[in-house]
């Protein structure tokens, strides 16, 4: 084979692969699922994951760094006999009233946060709030 065949075909292999290529960049990516922005999952992702972590066991980036470390959030109805205390999770996570036998809050006040706008019912506040307790009640007893 000549230098000038072996050239020639070496530039076709490379135009077919740079066609490949482009061809496989040109195809349309896959749509993405719908988020849905009211959803108990949504909101763990957003305001939670961060310290309790993706799956809720407490290992979230930001936990190295807190004083306190973050709860298993896997295992709150394990902590209560086996029974998730649905109210008792939802006035931990709303914040804005003070529970005297847990002392002064460890964790930011959300019932706030989960506004959207000043004049926003309390009653989206409470549903937001109602969508991550039943979001956290099926991350129970889910393996780490």
């Amino acid at each position: 084979m000549s230098v000038m065949t072996r050239w020639l075909a070496g530039g076709v292999v490379l135009f077919v692969l740079s066609a490949a290529a482009v061809a496989e960049q040109a195809r349309p990516l896959a749509p993405r699922p719908r988020q849905d922005y009211t959803s108990g999952e949504y909101f763990y992702r957003a305001f939670c994951a961060s310290c309790h972590g993706p799956g809720g066991a407490g290992d979230g980036v930001v936990a190295r760094i807190l004083r306190v470390p973050p709860p298993d959030l896997t295992r709150i109805a394990l902590r209560h006999s086996g029974q998730f205390p649905a109210e008792e999770v939802y006035r931990a996570i709303d914040g804005r009233r003070d529970l005297a036998p847990h002392g002064p809050g460890q964790m930011p006040v959300w019932g706030d946060v989960l506004k959207v706008t000043e004049g926003q019912s309390e009653a989206v506040v409470a549903q937001r709030i109602a969508a991550l307790v039943r979001y956290l009640e099926s991350l129970q007893g889910k393996p780490r």
